[in-house]
């Protein structure tokens, strides 16, 4: 058992490193285009497939243990590169959002604060879901549900919908 508890401690130091590291390296800009340009297309449906639970109870039914465990392994992994781009691009909207917030229209402002406020939640919550789906990698069998997530970006989506930037 403490074998399994320092894997876990050692797994999410990594986590934490590798997301300092990922921070460190966006370069600020103050243009609002250049950002949206920035923005990496995401499939959220396909995220959303990857961590149904009735398609992975389906899988657990129809295939054999290690078949199951292997092939979820890489749905998992899969899905936290999906979770990786919603992070990136929530730290592109975090940053819209400051920029926003500088502005003089109070219409601007508000947007801005309320881009800010989503990108800021998305992230805090797509960071916990890579915990989880880091935890998924190692132990198959543990179930998840990534709806949260999937309802969190949509939303943060529509709201940089109004920017109009393409």
């Amino acid at each position: 058992m403490s074998s399994l508890v320092l894997a876990v401690v050692l797994f999410v130091a990594a986590v934490l490193l590798i997301s300092l590291v990922r921070r460190r390296h966006l370069p600020l800009t103050n243009n609002l285009r250049d950002l949206e340009r920035r923005m990496e297309p995401l499939d959220v449906e396909a995220f959303r497939v990857l961590v149904d639970a009735e398609d992975r109870q389906y899988l657990r039914e129809h295939l054999p243990g290690k078949v199951f465990r292997h092939i979820q392994r890489e749905r998992m992994r899969a899905a936290v590169d999906y979770v990786n781009v919603a992070i990136a691009n929530a730290e592109l909207i975090t940053r819209a959002g400051e920029i926003l917030q500088d502005h003089r229209s109070e219409d601007e402002r508000r947007l801005g604060k309320e881009l800010l406020e989503a990108a800021l939640g998305l992230r805090a919550k797509a960071m916990f879901v890579r915990f989880k789906l880091y935890l998924c990698v190692l132990l198959p069998n543990l179930s998840f549900s990534g709806a949260p997530l999937v309802s969190a970006y949509r939303s943060l989506e529509s709201r940089r919908a109004s920017l109009n930037l393409t």
